[in-house]
């Protein structure tokens, strides 16, 4: 391992650079280069480690160690069987306790295999090298649950670098460079995580020869597993390599997957050369976990129908071609994970309302205007899961689904809500992606402020229309009003009329003053003003303005009571036509 690599190593939270190491034993010269490239490593990101192996029948005896492992224990076996049970169980585990571990049972009792103290917990991994098995041992006090899948990987691949390669076998790493290189360039190119697996089943084809393959993963709450080959394959063939890699990943995660859901298994064409097609049990096969975010998430799976198909330098491809598969999965679903939140932020940010729906009409996911939305329909909140209540938007989210086409924008019945009633508009469409009739998507567009911009607008026109008309007969009023004016006018100035005639007089010209007054009012209110200040007298606008509804409220029988008060400014800066709106929206 280079010295820039050892750094970068050392930077990664602790599952990515586990899984780092691994894939960097792939190029290693030989066993001791290997253990050399691993025990430095861990060094230096302060982690122990102690490799054991196990000839055919025999006990451990450790061939490689960090831990302050004492003297007596080297070049001897050691029953060890909290450590044993490990390559029994073929699958790592976590031990809480590294000093009970690493401690050796004896004819006269237990002895421990450490001189010095080390807290904390162990992870144990199984591992094969050739003919003989054994475990490696990773202790650290930040290990945890998360960690033990990336030291599995890292087991599977130091294995691997630890078999004999035949003599004949030119160096691995000189053969396996255009592979990697590749494999890089592919992978930089995947966009999910069955893009990365095809790709590097489609690698690994040429280079290994294998004549099957398949690849479980597990998501959201289902194992899917997927059949690979680069020719027919029978069913019978493909269901016996499902189920050689479903039970590998179930072995390998214990009760972790125990409830999730198992559909059918897929199949899928690789574009590799063909081999033949494989009709019989697979004889030779190899696995590897795909380790994301610290966790088993999915496993690799090879067959070959010959003994022995994979020699060492073909498990150590296969090996370092899982552990990158995990890395480009893992930042598949990085990147997924981003475009996610930022779509759930940029859907949050919209004013109208976004849900999801699956073919049963449940909910699977909403924005906040949504949210909002569908409770005020509800009468209270509604959540993912729940059913999608309101029967409109229900029509239209099936129809989307039953056609596969959008629905026209249609507007809804008007809902009395606790918020006052409220107008929508919705459409439904197939979600883009999903298959075929699994999901929809809903828009909830509340329209309210908008139907009530326009019913504001239409009385506005109204009111126009009617100023128009106001504007017309007050015109016309004016002139019948100014004869009977000037005829009373001239009765008064006649000194003959008894007085009962002239009382007469007096009414008919006070009588037409007012008429006048209140044209002139309805001609002041009618016409359109430019906003702006003037001196007035508060009180005189304020008995002009009744003026105009003496007739309506006298028929409502509406008495009004004029108490000004006299203290008021005789003069005030206001707009009077403003004003005299406020007051007739006041009494109206």
């Amino acid at each position: 391992m280079t010295a820039r690599r050892a750094e970068r190593t050392a930077r990664l939270p602790l599952p990515d650079a586990l899984l780092s190491l691994a894939a960097s034993l792939a190029d290693a010269g030989g066993p001791d280069e290997a253990l050399d490239r691993l025990t430095r490593a861990l060094a230096d990101r302060g982690v122990g480690c102690a490799l054991f192996v196990r000839p055919a029948g025999g006990d451990l005896q450790i061939r490689r160690a960090t831990l302050p492992l004492a003297p007596h224990v080297w070049g001897r076996p050691l029953r060890l069987p909290r450590l044993a049970g490990a390559v029994v169980r073929t699958r790592p585990v976590l031990l809480l306790d590294t000093e009970d571990a690493l401690t050796e049972t004896v004819d006269n009792g237990r002895r421990p295999l450490l001189t010095d103290r080390v807290a904390g917990p162990m992870i144990v991994a199984p591992l094969r090298a050739g003919d003989a098995d054994g475990v490696l041992c990773v202790a650290s006090s930040e290990l945890s649950d998360a960690d033990v899948a990336a030291v599995w990987g890292l087991a599977l691949q130091l294995g691997a670098a630890l078999r004999p390669a035949p003599p004949a076998q030119a160096p691995a790493q000189a053969s396996d460079e255009p592979l990697f290189h590749d494999l890089t360039r592919r992978l930089s190119y995947s966009l999910s995580a069955d893009e990365a697996v095809r790709a590097g089943l489609e690698v690994l084809a040429p280079a290994l020869g294998f004549q099957i393959a398949a690849a479980v993963a597990c998501t959201d709450g289902e194992d899917v597993t997927t059949v690979y080959a680069a020719g027919e394959v029978s069913a019978g063939a493909a269901s016996r390599a499902a189920a050689a890699a479903l039970d590998a990943f179930l072995r390998l995660t214990g009760d972790t997957h125990h409830d999730c859901r198992r559909p059918p298994f897929r199949t899928a064409r690789l574009d590799a050369p063909s081999a033949a097609a494989p009709e019989g049990r697979q004889r030779s096969s190899l696995e590897a976990p795909l380790v994301t975010n610290g966790e088993v998430r999915g496993l690799l799976w090879i067959g070959a129908a010959v003994e022995r198909a994979f020699d060492g330098a073909g498990e150590r491809t296969f090996y370092t071609v899982a552990n990158q598969l995990s890395l480009a999965i893992e930042r598949v679903d990085a990147q997924r994970a981003a475009e996610r939140a930022q779509l759930a932020s940029l859907a949050d940010s919209l004013s109208d309302g976004v849900v999801l729906v699956d073919a049963g009409l449940r909910v699977t996911s909403m924005n906040g205007a949504a949210g909002a939305l569908l409770a005020q329909l509800a009468g209270g909140d509604v959540a993912e899961g729940d059913a999608l209540s309101d029967r409109t938007l229900a029509g239209l989210a099936q129809q989307a689904l039953d056609t596969q086409r959008a629905t026209p924008l249609r507007e809804l019945p008007s809902a009395s809500t606790a918020a006052g009633r409220r107008y929508l508009k919705a459409m439904a469409a197939p979600l883009a992606g999903s298959p075929e009739g699994s999901a929809a998507v809903v828009i909830v567009r509340d329209v309210t402020e908008e139907r009530l911009m326009q019913e504001r607008l239409l009385q506005s026109e109204k009111m126009v229309s009617v100023g128009q008309l106001v504007s017309g007969v007050a015109h016309e009023l004016n002139n019948p009003l100014a004869g009977i004016s000037t005829f009373a006018q001239l009765l008064l100035a006649e000194k003959r009329f008894p007085p009962d005639q002239r009382t007469a007089a007096e009414t008919i010209y006070s009588e037409s003053r007012r008429a006048s007054r209140i044209v002139q009012n309805l001609l002041t209110f009618a016409r359109q003003h430019k906003a702006e200040k003037v001196a007035a007298d508060i009180n005189s606008v304020l008995h002009d303005t009744l003026e105009l509804r003496t007739y309506e409220l006298n028929v409502r029988g509406i008495q009004v009571v004029r108490d000004f008060d006299e203290r008021t400014p005789p003069v005030t800066m206001v707009d009077v036509h403003q004003l005299q709106q406020v007051i007739l929206n006041l009494i109206t």
